[in-house]
């Protein structure tokens, strides 16, 4: 075994281990791949950059383009009504026609884009036909994956295979050489839904329980019973104050959907309305938060400018901290830097500009010239002047900072709530923006109490506050909720105010961020009312809940903001009616752009990255879609995903891998027949491609393939084919593909059921693998 052997070989091993643990994005790994053969000498820099130019690549992503341009064009309205039209009310109807029309876009159209596409088709279809939509979503996405396997531009890996033939001098797959195949895996793939699949299938429906009423009446989801009315009494601290200022959505977890007020409701409230004496509020969430809060005093105020001594004793001491003017904190904010947990520092105040600012520290962008006042230990202090982006200074005047006027002494009864929570559970930083500085427990002074610790009956807490938060405080627990008054669904809903179920779109930057990090409330003014994940709703304490892909989440508020977010690249709103009107009168155009390229490739007329690259161009030239629009439909994550890998191909055959793997899979399969051989390289590929992209396992196996092909006598094309088969085989898990990730708030599924349908698909497709290859290389 050679030294560039052992260097491909354990770069291929980093490579599997990272796509496996997920511990980098899947495109950062593949340019860190790039970075070690580069590095490693395995491939020159003209090799490195070759992935990028090549046709696999070209062609990926003017599919991306093309599936974009058919959904501005309103296909998505003109395939519903055909679906609702052939398919009718009847189950087995539905599901059959809707995996037809799924897998003959996915032949021709990126497999996540018909998802993307399809999906809110779906769920009306399913709507209209009183059917539930978990029993239509998996087998959509898994007729894409099918469809994808019908023509070589239907899926990347079958481009990146026909690239791995050219490069070992085969000729490559022409654009209907996997039609045999692909077909009669479609075919037995409705077949075996239609006959045993569906009934493998749960029967949910989210998007129902998230906001239709039939389901409220009946109490499976509980959203209705999670509605109720607060009224503000008279004398109420709360009466002038904004929604926003009142803290109700922070400090009791619930959502205003409504202010009812002189016999008229507004609702979906702006953040800046301004609450009124006997304002009756319709909210969602919990009562028993605010059950507690009324519980007794929870707080009481001795002193409410309190001396600033108590901050600092033992090892913990004020200091100033300034700022390198090229540090990249420059910008961000507080929160965002997490900066209390990281450098173990209680930011007091800021000067700018000459003076103090004391209040919304936390959100903050920090800006050059910026003077940060902390509450730290000797040690931490010590450790940050070690650091080149701070220069750390002893405190001034704390008088200059007016920290007295932010500063009150606060006590915990001994019937208090908080009593035998931590400062985290007790959410007074969260809620109310009350930072607890100092604890004055039993003659000792705690200084900077960490959120784990617990508070006790009398203890003496210095928080700094603004008195309007105090205030706000005792508004809240003077609420009343008004029993005599139960909310009604239908109430939350009119012609400028709806319901809408919402998942993150595959490019969606937020997945693993709560709602609190992304300021989804301050950046929207929409409300999320629940998430439904892994099967179950959670509709409590949203804010600090991450969100993630699969994710359905319940979002309430004006149509004309409803349809702002549908606009955002980062969600895919599953309403047709909140999207912006289609180009209707381009769909013809469109769907000729597509199927005049699909004629053209077949007949041999162009090549297929000319046609495609031609196609692409006019679709944006015709002004089925914008340049903006077109740049937006690309997922450059998955581009740079193929083309950073495709070098490893080339590393892997120039290396001598290819061949020392091939040896090594023919002698252990030696007393194996040639069927019995295929088998075995297409299971070891499905069971792979369930961590590995799909693309990248491509990369990786087909040169495997090709060499094996040489020693068992097998010819190239039909175990490349194989590979590529096997990989696009993402049935067994939700994270296989995007496709099953985005179907799975909306279906309600869980990961079982997955593996419940997609196991026998996966032996089917192996069934169909080993009876057409002989037919199509006898």
């Amino acid at each position: 075994m050679t030294p560039a052997i052992l260097l491909t070989l354990g770069i291929l091993g980093g490579a599997m281990l990272l796509f496996i643990t997920e511990r980098l994005r899947m495109d950062l790994i593949a340019l860190v791949v790039l970075c070690a053969l580069l590095l490693a000498g395995l491939i020159s820099p003209e090799q490195a950059l070759s992935g990028f130019s090549s046709s696999a690549v070209v062609v990926m992503w003017t599919m991306f383009i093309l599936s974009a341009g058919l959904a501005r064009t309103g296909v998505a309205g003109v395939l519903g009504r055909f679906i609702q039209r052939l398919g009718g009310r009847r189950e087995g109807r539905l599901m059959a026609v809707l995996m037809l029309v799924a897998a003959a876009l996915s032949s021709v159209m990126n497999n996540l884009g018909v998802v993307a596409l399809l999906l809110p088709v779906a769920l009306d279809v399913a709507r209209r036909a009183r059917q539930s939509p978990s029993k239509l979503l998996i087998p959509l996405s898994y007729a894409t994956l099918l469809g994808g396997l019908i023509t070589l531009i239907g899926t990347p890996p079958n481009l990146i295979a026909g690239d791995a033939l050219r490069e070992y001098g085969y000729p490559g797959f022409r654009l209907l050489d996997f039609a045999p195949l692909g077909l009669a895996a479609t075919a037995a793939g409705i077949l075996y839904f239609l006959l045993i699949g569906r009934r493998l299938l749960p029967s949910r429906d989210p998007a129902r329980d998230l906001g239709r009423p039939s389901r409220l009446e009946e109490g499976s989801f509980g959203l209705e019973e999670r509605l109720f009315v607060v009224a503000l009494p008279v004398g109420s601290p709360l009466a002038g104050r904004t929604l926003a200022e009142s803290h109700l959505g922070s400090a009791l977890g619930v959502n205003v959907v409504g202010v009812m007020r002189r016999g008229q409701t507004t609702l979906a409230p702006e953040p800046h309305l301004r609450l009124a004496v006997s304002d009756r509020l319709l909210v969602s969430g919990r009562q028993d938060r605010l059950a507690e809060l009324r519980r007794g005093a929870q707080l009481l105020v001795e002193e409410p400018h309190y001396v600033v001594e108590h901050l600092t004793g033992g090892d913990v001491q004020l200091a100033e901290i300034a700022l390198d003017p090229r540090s990249p904190m420059l910008g961000q904010t507080l929160e965002g830097l997490d900066f209390r947990k990281r450098y173990g520092c209680n930011v007091l105040a800021i000067w700018r500009d000459g003076r103090p600012i004391r209040t919304n520290l936390q959100n903050l962008p920090l800006r050059d010239g910026d003077v940060l006042l902390v509450q730290s230990t000797t040690g931490r202090l010590e450790a940050l002047r070690q650091q080149p982006d701070f220069f750390v200074s002893a405190a001034r005047s704390t008088q200059l900072y007016r920290l007295d006027e932010r500063m009150m002494l606060v006590r915990i009864p001994e019937d208090s709530a908080l009593a035998g929570k931590t400062l985290a559970e007790s959410r007074l930083a969260d809620s109310f923006g009350f930072a607890a500085l100092t604890i004055l427990r039993d003659g000792q002074t705690l200084p900077m109490p960490t959120a784990d610790e617990v508070l006790q009956p009398g203890d003496r807490v210095v928080v700094e506050a603004r008195p309007e938060d105090l205030d706000a405080f005792r508004g809240l627990q003077g609420l009343e909720v008004d029993a005599d008054a139960p909310p009604f669904y239908t109430e939350m809903q009119s012609d400028q105010v709806g319901l809408v179920p919402v998942v993150l779109s595959p490019q969606s930057r937020l997945n693993g961020k709560t709602l609190r990090q992304v300021h989804f409330r301050e950046k929207y003014g929409l409300s999320v009312l629940a998430i439904w994940r892994a099967g179950r709703p959670y509709r409590f304490n949203l804010r600090d809940m991450e969100i993630r892909f699969g994710d359905a989440l319940l979002i309430y508020g004006s149509r004309a903001r409803l349809k702002v977010l549908s606009g955002e690249s980062d969600f895919l709103v599953l309403s047709e009616e909140i999207k912006d009107p289609p180009l209707l009168d381009k769909a013809p155009l469109a769907a000729g752009l597509l199927l005049g390229m699909v004629l053209l490739v077949a007949l041999g007329a162009l090549p297929i990255t000319t046609a495609a690259l031609v196609t692409a161009t006019l679709m944006v030239l015709t002004g089925c879609l914008s340049m903006e629009e077109a740049y937006r439909a690309i997922d450059w994550r998955a581009v740079f995903l193929v083309a950073a890998m495709l070098p490893l191909g080339i590393a892997i055959q120039n290396s001598g891998t290819a061949a020392l793997l091939a040896d090594g899979f023919a002698q252990a399969t030696l007393a194996l027949s040639p069927q019995t051989r295929i088998a075995a390289l297409f299971l070891l590929t499905a069971l792979a491609s369930q961590a590995v992209p799909s693309a990248a396992l491509v990369v990786l196996m087909a040169p495997v393939a090709i060499t094996t092909s040489v020693q068992v006598g097998i010819p190239a094309p039909a175990l490349v084919l194989t590979v590529a088969a096997a990989a696009s085989c993402n049935f067994i898990t939700p994270v296989s593909h995007p496709g099953n990730v985005i179907v799975m708030g909306p279906g309600g599924y869980r990961f079982r059921d997955y593996v419940k349908a997609g196991l026998p698909l996966t032996a089917i497709l192996l069934a169909i693998v080993l009876l057409v290859l002989p037919v199509m290389y006898p």
